[in-house]
């Protein structure tokens, strides 16, 4: 996990609550579930743009 500039710590922070066990709350962009698509099923998406 690492906090890269392109806002890589939320979605890394998205995996590692799925890998503990725990729910991930909120709404989150599609764009980041496009983006990073191994985070589809773990995120509920927004549906809205950035």
């Amino acid at each position: 996990m690492n906090n890269h500039f392109s806002a890589k710590a939320v979605a890394n922070a998205t995996v590692l609550k799925s890998q503990l066990g725990q729910t991930v709350p909120g709404l989150y962009e599609r764009q980041m579930v496009n983006r990073y698509t191994d985070r589809e099923g773990i995120v509920t998406t927004s549906g809205l743009p950035l």
